[in-house]
């Protein structure tokens, strides 16, 4: 069967992304788009973020926020995370290889991506006192970010990453605000966490199928 290939919302991203009927993307401006298949009667579509390179000095960390994402990213290490889902992934700048696939972060029974959203700022020095934990000052180089996450009638859960400049490696945090009024106790918290199932994964490894 043929395949009509299109763009959803064609009309708003008209001057950003175009698709021919051969599937073949065209893109000039960096974002989130949907691109459809139709083919026999059923349809398929793939959501897919466009990010903007060359932008970033040797070795120095930037924090770009571009339409419901979260990019920490210096010349060694990208971290992108999906304000949206409550998910973040990491990978190279070096062949974009992944080191880490829809990860979330977990505090006791909570996980980010289970009707969370987020928002994110850059932070400097301190936690407030309303958190459960002490931050790290910030690094003398580099950034710091703050992903704080609310559901409604739940805790907030908080995601830290500091990326250093000429350092590919990163360091999380987590935490938790308690604005609900009740007593919480804090029995768990995993800053990094993915399964399979949900299309997570951690790799050791250049080779995903086996690292």
């Amino acid at each position: 069967a043929e395949i009509r290939w299109g763009i959803q919302d064609a009309d708003k991203h008209r001057d950003a992304i175009s698709i021919n009927q051969d599937g073949v993307v065209s893109v000039s401006k960096a974002g989130e788009y949907t691109i459809t298949a139709q083919a026999g009667g059923q349809e398929a579509a793939c959501t897919v973020l466009i990010l903007e390179a060359g932008e970033a000095a040797p070795g120095q960390t930037k924090l770009t926020q571009l339409d419901g994402f979260a990019i920490l990213e210096n010349a060694e290490t990208q971290f992108v995370f999906n304000l949206r889902e409550g998910t973040y992934s990491v990978y190279s700048q070096a062949g974009h290889k992944a080191y880490v696939l829809n990860a979330y972060t977990q505090v006791n029974d909570a996980k980010s991506y289970d009707g969370y959203r987020f928002t994110c700022e850059e932070i400097a020095g301190n936690a407030p006192a309303d958190t459960s934990y002490d931050t790290p000052k910030t690094p003398a180089s580099g950034k710091t970010i703050r992903m704080t996450g609310t559901k409604e009638g739940a805790a907030g859960i908080v995601l830290e990453v500091t990326l250093e400049d000429d350092k590919g490696s990163l360091t999380l945090a987590n935490g938790v605000v308690n604005n609900t009024g009740a007593e919480l106790k804090l029995m768990q918290m995993y800053p990094l966490a993915a399964h399979s199932a949900n299309g997570g994964g951690i790799f050791a490894g250049p080779d995903p199928k086996s690292n």
